[in-house]
């Protein structure tokens, strides 16, 4: 188990060298508790990375704001 919006934040971290020069916004929007996932921290935080890193380096605006949310049910 592992806490997700950890995990957003620290692929968030890893993407600040590419956000240079641009203005990024991320709202994060998760469970009071950051919301628990089990599975693979790792593959997660890749997943992540590469899904935030392609909104950015697609947008070419240099103005951009990435919402990310987790709902539990």
């Amino acid at each position: 188990p592992f806490n997700l919006r950890a995990c957003v934040q620290d692929a968030i971290d890893h993407l600040a060298p590419a956000l240079e020069n641009r203005e990024v916004v991320f709202n994060l929007d998760f469970p009071l508790d950051g919301g628990t996932l089990h599975g693979d921290r790792f593959y997660w935080d890749q997943v992540i990375t590469h899904l935030l890193e392609y909104a950015v380096k697609e947008t070419s605006d240099r103005h951009l704001t990435i919402q990310v949310a987790a709902q539990w049910r």
